[in-house]
């Protein structure tokens, strides 16, 4: 992991309006920053941006992100340690703002620490297109979580890997929030569990509020991984 020093915060852009999305986007790498930018403005469904040209001092930009209570925070993994990324992403989510973690190949070695942080879902750099980046706002915004393909191989590399272990994890999920996780692996959004399971979509928040205390996950993301490495729905 890249770690920055003796930089400063400092803020580029913010075209705020009344309706669509607003974004705070984290990224210290200029060319990436205003690459994003621009595909950012172009889509319709985004009405702000605002750009923090560096990172090393993060509680500023999270006070600053409180201020304004974006929709959504674009967040490079890698730009802050560990420990102000997993501060800055739980601040943001607690404020109701969605977090999409923007990630690079090179992160491939450390996705075990990726799946950690609290997000909404994940994109790869080298990836996006306008297109595509609209398409993970999208799915964020209904409540589904993106996952790029190189994450989700490693999960089920993973969870191939630890088949043989006891899924002692889980065991006290009853048949319903078994249902449920297993409708979060496949990705669905909590309407489209709803609508699969025939129940209302407050029962669905309910089952997943458990799922996610039962498993001791903080996030979606986080369930779906721990239920695929430790084989909890193996044999369901």
């Amino acid at each position: 992991m890249t770690e920055t020093s003796a930089v400063v915060v400092h803020l580029e852009s913010w075209q705020p309006t009344p309706k669509g999305i607003q974004v705070e986007l984290l990224v210290a790498d200029e060319c990436v920053r205003h690459g994003l930018a621009v595909m950012l403005n172009s889509l319709a469904m985004v009405d702000g941006v605002h750009l923090w040209g560096s990172v090393d001092f993060a509680p500023r930009v999270a006070a600053a992100a409180r201020d304004r209570a974006p929709d959504l925070l674009i967040l490079r993994y890698g730009d802050l340690d560990a420990d102000a990324t997993q501060r800055l992403a739980r601040d943001a989510r607690e404020r109701g703002t969605k977090v999409l973690l923007l990630l690079h190949r090179d992160h491939e070695d450390t996705l075990d620490g990726v799946i950690t942080v609290p997000s909404n879902g994940f994109i790869v750099q080298e990836d996006l297109t306008s297109a595509s980046l609209a398409a993970a706002i999208t799915r964020v915004t209904d409540g589904e979580t993106p996952m790029p393909t190189m994450l989700a191989d490693r999960l089920l590399s993973r969870a191939r890997e630890s088949v043989v272990r006891p899924a002692a994890a889980g065991s006290n999920l009853t048949p319903r929030e078994r249902q449920v996780l297993e409708l979060l692996v496949e990705g669905l959004s909590n309407k489209q569990i709803a609508r699969r399971l025939t129940i209302s979509p407050h029962g669905v928040k309910r089952l997943v509020s458990n799922v996610l205390a039962k498993l001791n996950c903080p996030t979606r993301t986080h369930a779906v991984a721990v239920a695929l490495t430790d084989g909890i729905l193996a044999g369901a």
